[in-house]
C-alpha cells in the first residue's frame, strides 16, 4: 500500500453497520484520506471521540426512525463547535433524506450538512461529496491500468447478463447491478492498494450491507457475479 500523503485530510465514518463503514473507509483510503470509524452508538461517546481525533469531515450514518433525533443533534454540534466540522449524511432512510435534501425544517437548517449520500451508495458520488466536503477536487483517474480494470469488469458483467448495470465515470474501479431473487442490488468495489474486488449486497428496500466475499481474481470474481445472475427470475 502507497503511504498517505503527509498532510492527508483526516475523515471520520460514523455508522453502527460495520460492513459499510468498513466499505467507505476502503473507498477513501483509495482516494488518499486517512479514515478512522466509529460503530458508537452513544452520541457523548462519539463526540469525544471525535473531539480527540479532529477530523476534516465526518460521513454522519442518517440513522432510522428510533436514532433520527440523535442524528441531527450530532450534525449540528459538528457545525457549532469552536472548529467547525462539515458533515455529509450517508442514509438508508428516506424521511431524513428528504429532509436533509430540502433543508426546510428547523433542525435540518441547524445541522447544514453539505452532502447527502443515499444507501445503496453511488461510489462517485460519496468520493465528491467528501472531496467536496474538505474543499478538494475530485479528478477523474488517468491511470491507464485503472481503465483497463473498470473496462473489463462492466465488460464482462454485461455479457453475464448484469441487470441495471452502472460504473464510476470517475475511473474507479466499480460496479453495480441487480440480481437474485426478489432483486438485491450487488456492489462490486475493486481496492487498488490491495488488488482485490470487494462484493456486498443490498437487500431489496434494505438499507444495510451484507459482504459476500473477497476475490484477487476478476475470473473468479465474475464466476460468483455470474451465479447470482443467473439465479434471477425471468422478468413477468
Amino acid at each position: 500500500m502507497e503511504p498517505l500523503p503527509a498532510r492527508a485530510k483526516r475523515v471520520v465514518v460514523v455508522d453502527d453497520d460495520r460492513d459499510t463503514a468498513e466499505l467507505v473507509q476502503t473507498i477513501l483510503l483509495d482516494e488518499g484520506f486517512a479514515v478512522s470509524c466509529l460503530y458508537l452508538g452513544d452520541p457523548a461517546e462519539v463526540r469525544a471521540a471525535i473531539d480527540r481525533i479532529e477530523p476534516d469531515c465526518v460521513l454522519l450514518d442518517g440513522g432510522d426512525l428510533r436514532h433520527v433525533a440523535a442524528t441531527w443533534e450530532t450534525a449540528t454540534w459538528l457545525v457549532d463547535r469552536p472548529r467547525p466540522i462539515p458533515t455529509v449524511l450517508l442514509t438508508g432512510h428516506p424521511p431524513t433524506r428528504d429532509e436533509a435534501v430540502v433543508d426546510r425544517s428547523d433542525r435540518a437548517k441547524a445541522a447544514r450538512v453539505v452532502g447527502v449520500i443515499a444507501k445503496p451508495f453511488d461510489i462517485d458520488l460519496l468520493v465528491a461529496a467528501v472531496h467536496n466536503a474538505v474543499g478538494e477536487p475530485v479528478r477523474p483517474s488517468t491511470d491507464a491500468e485503472e481503465l483497463d480494470h473498470q473496462a473489463q469488469l462492466l465488460g464482462r458483467l454485461r455479457a453475464a447478463g448484469a441487470a441495471e448495470l452502472t460504473g464510476s465515470e470517475l475511473g474507479r474501479v466499480w460496479a453495480t447491478f441487480r440480481a437474485g431473487d426478489p432483486a438485491s442490488t450487488f456492489k462490486v468495489y475493486r481496492w487498488r492498494a490491495a488488488g482485490a474486488y470487494f462484493v456486498g449486497r443490498y437487500r431489496s428496500g434494505g438499507a444495510q450491507m451484507e459482504p459476500l466475499g473477497q476475490f484477487t481474481d476478476l475470473d473468479a470474481l465474475v464466476a460468483y457475479c455470474t451465479r447470482q445472475i443467473e439465479r434471477t427470475p425471468p422478468a413477468g
